[in-house]
């Protein structure tokens, strides 16, 4: 991987652990989901699968195919509120987050 412009060591192992996990595909533990803009209900069910099992890595931005589709740049921080609000709202979502922390 080629340095990027302002981008410290730190940043650049930590993306290339990123990549790495990309490239490995989906699986039990990592889904990818392409919300551009805003994010699939599926999400959701994502990580509450995650919370059932031993975690996991959700991708935004990606492709199921692998391909990194990136997210609007304008739709960053409503997507940050979207889904801390999603998690925490009143939906099974919020009684799955319950049972798993226990």
């Amino acid at each position: 991987m080629a340095p990027c412009f302002g981008v410290n060591e730190v940043q650049q192992v930590k993306i290339k652990s990123l990549m790495k996990i990309i490239s490995s595909g989906e699986s039990i533990t990592v889904e990818f989901k392409e919300s551009k803009k805003k994010i699939n209900k599926d999400a959701y069910d994502s990580v509450c699968a995650f919370l059932n099992r031993h975690g996991g890595h959700l991708f935004l931005g990606v492709k199921d195919n692998g391909d990194i589709v990136g997210v609007d740049k304008e739709s960053v921080d409503q997507l940050k509120k979207d889904f801390v609000t999603g998690i925490a709202s009143e939906s099974p979502y919020r009684a799955c987050l319950a049972s798993a922390v226990g």
